[in-house]
């Protein structure tokens, strides 16, 4: 990928011809590119002569999916960004003609490029320049610069706010950090070039900011009751556990088990599972009794550095004809897709009145299945998937929702 002016071109590894080339039709001068996964890229930089911050969403066949100009009373570039695991991203930007200013931090969605948060750092010295951003492993971001005419590197939380900030080096640089890279160690290196010394390396001693990992639960106990032997999954016993990450730093579930009668015990959960900060997550937990007895069983949900949640289960199996009778069929929605047509992905919702085990699929018009968007449990309520025509032709798809006694169908057609 090669950004310059307001082109970006991509072109072939093995031999240097353009795939695609991508042209903006306002003024625009692009300072960077970087790939979104699989979804494309994203590409920054700023509008008129260095008048606002500027970025581009672009699919992955060199379509533009949407383009944001973020305004400000300053004349701003956008210097650095990077890919969130939260979601979105986070930019940098900087002022650009060396007026008083402070730089900030956005943070803005993959859907439309709106801001979900953004803050002025007037923490920092007037006139730092911000550039190169990285995630780290705790959720938070470093970013690097210049202030005082010297690198300087600024850490900052999952939220935004400053951690810790340290100017390196001397006034022979004269120039600040244009390059970051995260170390094994937990350190990192930045890089750059100044006055009369050509290129310089900074190797850091590992970052000393470490956030707890902080998981709570609602209830350490859970009863389901009397459940009907051998129902449908539709009156499957489930119940909602409720884990608050009360800590300033993402928790990921990459494992689960049971301990006890596991044969009647479920908890679907798709793993890895992420919890970000100050946010409470309902996990479902399942009970389906094989035969007529009493059952126990914990729910072990290890995270973080060896932490561990056990929550105790109990329930009752019965053979119970009144139980059985208030089996429901569960009615399920499937909405137009939107955009129809599309040329590489398009939106898709729909509803389910009751917790169901769902796939939606895809099939092309002869009946040949090609892709599985979704498979799994879904909660009551509504549920919007993305998805992407990656190496499809173009032509009429239909879209196949498959549920517990129900099955809806619409048509999607893809135009390249």
């Amino acid at each position: 990928m090669i950004a310059s002016g307001n082109t970006i071109v991509k072109i072939s590894a093995d031999n240097g011809d353009i795939i695609w080339r991508f042209v903006t039709a306002g003024r625009v001068s692009f300072l960077d590119v970087k790939p979104a996964g699989e979804d494309g890229f994203l590409a920054t930089g700023f509008t008129g002569v260095f008048i606002n911050g500027y970025a581009a969403r672009i699919d992955a066949d060199g379509e533009a999916i949407w383009e944001q100009e973020y305004e400000s009373e300053d004349s701003e570039v956008c210097s650095g960004m990077t890919l969130s695991s939260a979601g979105g991203w986070l930019l940098t930007i900087s002022g650009a003609y060396g007026a008083d200013y402070h730089p900030r931090i956005i943070r803005i969605d993959d859907e439309d490029g709106e801001i979900i948060w953004q803050r002025v750092y007037d923490e920092l010295e007037l006139n730092t320049g911000l550039g190169p951003i990285l995630e780290t492993s705790d959720g938070g971001y470093i970013t690097v610069g210049e202030s005082r005419h010297r690198p300087f590197a600024f850490r900052i939380d999952y939220f935004g706010e400053p951690v810790w900030q340290t100017l390196y080096g001397n006034w022979q640089f004269a120039r600040g950090a244009n390059s970051l890279m995260m170390m094994e160690h937990g350190g990192y290196v930045l890089g750059g070039f100044g006055d009369n010394l050509g290129c310089w390396l900074i190797c850091t001693t590992p970052d000393p900011f470490n956030p707890p990992f902080e998981l709570e639960i609602e209830a350490d106990e859970h009863d389901f009751g009397e459940v009907a032997v051998n129902n449908v999954v539709d009156t499957v016993g489930v119940w909602e556990l409720e884990l608050h990450n009360i800590g300033r730093r993402y928790v990921v579930i990459d494992s689960l088990w049971f301990e006890g009668d596991t044969s009647a015990f479920a908890c679907p959960l798709d793993l890895p599972f992420r919890i970000d900060p100050e946010d409470t997550s309902l996990v479902p937990v399942l009970f389906r009794p094989p035969a007529d007895s009493a059952y126990a069983a914990n729910l072990i949900l290890p995270y973080g550095n060896e932490q561990t949640l056990e929550i105790a289960l109990s329930g009752r199996g019965v053979v119970n004809s009144a139980l059985e009778e208030t089996n429901v069929l569960y009615e399920f929605a499937l909405d137009s897709p939107y955009p129809n047509p599309f040329n590489s992905w398009a939106r898709i919702s729909y509803r389910v009145n009751g917790w169901s085990f769902t796939t939606l699929r895809v099939f092309d018009i002869s009946g040949r299945e090609v892709d599985v968007i979704y498979n799994g449990l879904d909660r009551p309520g509504e549920r919007t998937v993305l998805w992407q025509a990656d190496g499809l032709p173009s032509g009429i798809y239909i879209l196949r929702l498959e549920g517990e006694n129900c099955v809806r169908s619409q048509k999607i057609v893809l135009a390249r």
